[in-house]
């Protein structure tokens, strides 16, 4: 396209960019053949033979005018396209569609001059103009497509170009109604706020990847759109307070089959999920989510029993120092001791073996343990003490422990603090997957003797509340920014533990 002359450029900065506003407002209102120079230079209160000499004719102009529309898009695309690299084919999509809500909403004017012209321009050169918007965002599309079939997302066979041609067609569709109502008959999404914006996005991207008939979820990568945090427990109510602490969250929605609650604590995109009790509830579970959209960092949290010759009391919170699995091994022939572990390991990969004990990321243990003390440290005399916190091994059961004699045999074996069912499953899912991993807990009851009478559930869910909103707002962006696992520590647990 045609460029200004150098006696544009030699103007001062702030010149500029008034002649280029009012070129903007005139032609993203009246079009090519609507607008006129002297409207232009009325406004600019400037000699109409300036612009001549800046630009030659008002064909020159335009073209001046256009040609920033069209940088404007390409620096926003290529913006998602950097942030996005490597990352799923939904998320790119997604980022893609927000970006594009986010030109609409910024500079409302460039994007009426862009459809303007797509649709409704009647110049000689308004057909090549199109094309060239066209052929542009064909091309855009198509690479994402295509980087997405190299990674195996898409069929080896895909055909690229009517891929991209949907994808296009869609998505301009859903941009437009956020300048004209009269495109967005049902969607709402022309009065939508950020997080129906954001909702509807990822709709549409699940639609468009996964067809109409098999789009009735929500897609997570599409909900998140970015590295988050995934706080996983066992029921809804050791979720429900931490939930009140989530802000922009559409509520618990089915995601791959499972309970998910998508938003924000201090800034930092987190996803709770219920997994059900259990071991293999929640491999299953932490795995689906892993697979949909991998987060940063993943939390275990909920209630737990306290072994009561740790020093804990009911409403204390721990953290993990280890993940111990009392679930697997061998039977101990004398009926004394917990299994033993079996001869060979439960997961083994580069630079790590482990049998029956999970370490955790020391550093992280330290700095979540100085950021509790903090979240509940009490400031004067006149408020009341908060819970204690604790470091220490976490033992996974798969049988809760009913009886004082076991809760003996345990603490003999392992000396861990806390007790429960799904912390070995968590730390072995993100150990595979060389994801972070923190397990906090409160205690709701001492292990042994069931005196229900003595339980209080409500306390610890609030407490793990209150910890895990408080860690999320402290060392979020740490938690976010990580990218090692803990496979570094892994490497000396290299031989079955026997003497267990």
């Amino acid at each position: 396209m045609n460029r200004p002359r150098p006696t544009f450029f030699n103007l001062p900065s702030d010149k500029q960019e008034r002649i280029t506003t009012a070129a903007i407002e005139e032609f993203a209102e009246k079009g090519f053949h609507g607008a006129s120079i002297n409207e232009i230079v009325k406004h600019l209160k400037i000699a109409k033979g300036s612009i001549f000499q800046y630009f030659g004719d008002k064909k020159g102009l335009f073209y001046f005018v256009f040609d920033r529309c069209m940088d404007q898009v390409r620096q926003y695309l290529k913006q998602v396209r950097d942030a996005t690299k490597g990352e799923p084919l939904s998320r790119r999509l997604t980022g893609v569609l927000l970006a594009g809500v986010d030109f609409v909403r910024t500079h409302p004017l460039l994007y009426r001059l862009y459809v303007r012209e797509l649709s409704y321009g009647k110049t000689r050169f308004s057909g090549d103009l199109s094309a060239l918007i066209r052929r542009h965002s064909q091309e855009f599309l198509v690479s994402l497509v295509d980087e997405a079939r190299k990674n195996g997302e898409l069929p080896a066979n895909m055909d690229m170009d009517t891929a991209g041609f949907i994808i296009d067609a869609v998505m301009d569709r859903f941009l437009r109604a956020h300048m004209a109502p009269d495109i967005d008959p049902g969607l709402g999404v022309f009065t939508a706020d950020d997080k129906m914006t954001a909702t509807r996005a990822g709709a549409v991207v699940s639609m468009i990847l996964n067809g109409i008939a098999n789009a009735c979820e929500p897609d997570l990568a599409a909900s998140i759109n970015g590295p988050y945090i995934l706080v996983s427990a066992a029921v809804r109510e050791e979720l429900n307070p931490l939930y009140e602490y989530l802000k922009e969250s559409s509520g618990f929605e089915k995601k791959n089959g499972f309970a998910c609650a998508c938003g924000r604590i201090s800034d930092i995109p987190v996803v709770l999920v219920e997994t059900g009790p259990g071991a293999v509830n929640a491999a299953h579970a932490i795995t689906a989510m892993v697979e949909m959209a991998r987060p940063s960092t993943i939390l275990q949290t909920g209630c737990g029993g306290a072994f009561a010759r740790a020093g804990l009391n009911i409403g204390d919170i721990a953290v993990a120092s280890e993940e111990i699995d009392a679930a697997s091994g061998v039977e101990d022939e004398t009926g004394e001791m917990p299994a033993r572990p079996l001869p060979f390991p439960l997961i083994a990969g580069s630079g790590y073996t482990v049998f029956n004990r999970f370490p955790m990321d020391s550093d992280l243990i330290d700095s979540a343990i100085r950021s509790l003390e903090e979240i509940f440290l009490s400031p004067n005399s006149h408020r009341p003490k908060g819970p204690d916190i604790f470091k220490g091994p976490f033992v996974s059961v798969a049988i809760v422990t009913a009886t004082d004699r076991t809760a003996e045999r345990i603490f003999n074996a392992y000396s861990p603090c806390m007790e429960q069912m799904e912390g070995a499953a968590a730390a072995q899912v993100a150990l595979s997957y060389n994801i972070p991993f923190l397990e906090i807990r409160s205690a709701s009851n001492f292990v042994g003797s069931r005196n229900r009478d003595e339980w209080n559930i409500a306390l610890a869910a609030k407490h793990c509340g209150k910890a895990v909103s408080g860690l999320v707002s402290r060392l979020g962006k740490q938690m976010i920014r990580q990218n090692h696992g803990m496979r570094a520590e892994c490497d000396s647990q290299v031989a079955p533990q026997e003497n267990l």
